[in-house]
């Protein structure tokens, strides 16, 4: 197996339906995607199965039973435990993968990760492709061409955001994403910060960019309390680090 998609889920089947039908016409054979969602209790996978009408892509499903807050740390991590791939790429499922985006991927060596920039879609444009599903967002894509947007910089690296390509060996090395974070953020740049630190240089994808679906925060994700805790132990956690 090359390449392990992990995606989180929570209570978007829209989206994850757009998703897959992306994910459907951009896959490689040998790719296979990880889909982990946190549930109070276990729900029948056959309620789901509409979403997967005209997908082939192989795929593994994983429910994780937490009742509280939406834990990405957490199912990232289950993902990875499950995954078979030589590499790892993370991915939101709010954002879709153009047609060409796997076929025109350079893996990355050892010691480097390829980050993926982000097209943020406005209300207007998102609308529409909820409406249109894949057509209109292919043909979106298509109209507006490819844009060169800058990924997170900092003392003149590309740090990258939350979505990634990377060898497994080099993911291995950072001890897998913090479950202290509770909800949502930010164990992505958590994450970067010790991919960082390992001498693991972020490269910038230039061929393709992910187009990132406008959307309301569920009220579930993250709560005013959580997010001060969260972000008060990635500043202690970042410090540790660099001062290590």
């Amino acid at each position: 197996m090359k390449n392990s998609i992990l995606l989180t889920y929570r209570d978007r089947p829209q989206q994850l339906r757009l998703c897959l039908q992306a994910l459907n016409q951009s896959m490689l054979e040998d790719c296979e995607l990880i889909i982990t969602t946190q549930c109070d209790a276990k729900y029948p996978i056959f309620n789901y199965l509409p979403l997967f009408i005209d997908v082939n892509i192989n795929y593994k499903w994983i429910w994780i039973r937490k009742s509280g807050l939406f834990c990405k740390s957490l199912l990232l991590n289950k993902a990875f435990e499950n995954s078979a791939g030589e590499y790892i790429t993370i991915l939101d499922v709010d954002c879709l993968t153009p047609r060409n985006f796997f076929y025109e991927m350079e893996y990355p060596e050892l010691n480097s990760k390829i980050c993926h920039n982000v097209k943020l879609l406005d209300s207007e444009i998102s609308a529409k492709i909820h409406r249109g599903g894949i057509a209109e967002f292919n043909a979106q894509v298509q109209r507006n061409g490819r844009y060169p947007l800058a990924p997170m910089k900092s003392d003149n690296k590309i740090m990258g955001n939350s979505q990634f390509t990377i060898n497994k060996i080099d993911f291995i090395k950072t001890g897998l994403y913090d479950e202290k974070f509770e909800g949502y953020g930010p164990e992505d740049a958590h994450m970067n910060v010790k991919i960082d630190k390992l001498g693991i240089k972020g490269i910038e994808n230039t061929k393709n960019h992910l187009w990132h679906l406008h959307h309301q925060y569920n009220p579930d994700w993250r709560n005013n309390e959580e997010e001060f805790k969260n972000r008060k132990h990635y500043c202690e956690e970042r410090d540790k680090i660099y001062k290590s």
